[in-house]
């Protein structure tokens, strides 16, 4: 009887302690299974179990993108074991990539980006590495002029 006490006493304390929303920094990726372990800044620095990441499309068309080991990232928590990474959130040490908000930007750690202005209805690609272009029929470039290597 003093042990099943003890037990809920630990389990009381176990979901008083229960958060659904956790800041974490990621320790291990698992691409494989697009899921990761993230060490959690609010408690003790406990670490995760495996958590799902969260993607924009999953079914026939697909987008992938796991975070990076000492990525801080925001945890959506469905118990004290299985939960969701959202996403990843900009801050001090992390600056965003550019103030304006008309740009969307995706930068690489080689140092190879891609923007596109809204503004000024302008896409950049800038790459460190080969670019290849590959199609299945034909490839069309179209342009009232096309200027290669000026």
């Amino acid at each position: 009887m003093l042990e099943l006490l003890r037990e809920l006493r630990e389990r009381v304390s176990q979901l008083e302690s229960y958060k659904p929303i956790r800041i974490g920094e990621v320790v291990s990726v698992y691409p494989q299974k697009a899921t990761a372990r993230v060490k959690f800044l609010d408690m003790d620095e406990e670490t995760s179990y495996e958590l799902q990441l969260l993607h924009s499309h999953t079914h026939k068309d697909k987008a992938f993108w796991m975070p990076r080991v000492g990525e801080k990232v925001v945890c959506l928590m469905l118990n004290l074991t299985d939960g969701f990474i959202v996403g990843a959130y900009y801050h001090r040490d992390c600056p965003t990539p550019t103030e304006n908000g008309n740009k969307v930007i995706v930068t690489f750690e080689d140092g190879t980006w891609i923007e596109y202005d809204k503004g000024s209805h302008k896409l950049y690609i800038h790459s460190v590495g080969d670019i290849e272009i590959v199609s299945d029929t034909h490839i069309v470039l179209k342009a009232p002029r096309i200027d290669l290597n000026p």
